[in-house]
């Protein structure tokens, strides 16, 4: 899953990072077609939500959704200072989590540490 903030949520910023992120021929869903319906690279379905539309067969935001809610609780609950000079770094760590999340917890700690390894953020660096 990839997540980034981003300056706008126009057609060429938003189309610029769904290029950048989702390889060519992927499904792309979305609530309606919004900047999305102009990607012919990808396969572009829409759910409409307003009008009570949840689901179509395969197609649906639930997972979206849900990555955002545990976004939100993670800024309610561990990240209350989030700040928007870091908010990739929030948003690399609950975009990893939601990588592993399919796999056993004693994985997903192995994998954890293993990216850790010669990895410094010294505090200097983190508030320059």
């Amino acid at each position: 899953m990839a997540a980034k903030p981003v300056p706008s949520t126009d057609t060429k910023t938003l189309g610029g990072f769904v290029r950048d992120s989702v390889e060519p021929g992927s499904a792309v869903y979305a609530e309606g077609s919004g900047p999305y319906g102009y990607l012919w690279e990808y396969t572009h379905e829409a759910v409409n939500l307003s009008a009570g539309e949840y689901v179509r067969y395969a197609v649906h935001t639930s997972n979206i959704e849900g990555f955002w809610s545990l976004f939100e609780c993670g800024y309610c609950g561990i990240h209350p200072w989030m700040t928007t000079k870091h908010l990739h770094r929030y948003l690399n760590e609950f975009s990893g989590r939601a990588g592993i999340c399919s796999i056993d917890t004693m994985e997903q700690m192995e994998y954890m540490i293993r990216r850790m390894v010669g990895k410094t953020l010294t505090n200097k660096r983190l508030t320059v």
